[in-house]
């Protein structure tokens, strides 16, 4: 508990850069599958999600931008973070 998993960018923007693991909801699929999906597939690692913490929301000339922070937990007793796309 009182952790948060980082992630290393690994291409633009802000390539090299930590940041919590994220991307995009596709279409169809529900935020929280979203959150899941991407947690897996930048880490390796498994989570259930519990309550939002904060959002944000973002606008430029070519996207708008919904940031949604959630506090999750790791599923089993023994994830490891690998690294992921």
């Amino acid at each position: 508990a009182g952790r948060v998993l980082l992630v290393q960018r690994g291409r633009p923007p802000a390539q090299g850069l930590w940041s919590v693991p994220g991307g995009k909801v596709e279409w169809g699929e529900s935020v929280a599958a979203a959150c899941r999906r991407e947690v897996r597939e930048e880490t390796g690692i498994d989570v259930e999600l519990g309550p939002l913490v904060t959002w944000i929301e973002r606008m430029d000339d070519a996207h708008h931008y919904v940031i949604l922070d959630f506090v999750a937990v790791p599923r089993g007793d023994h994830a490891q973070p690998i690294a992921g796309d």
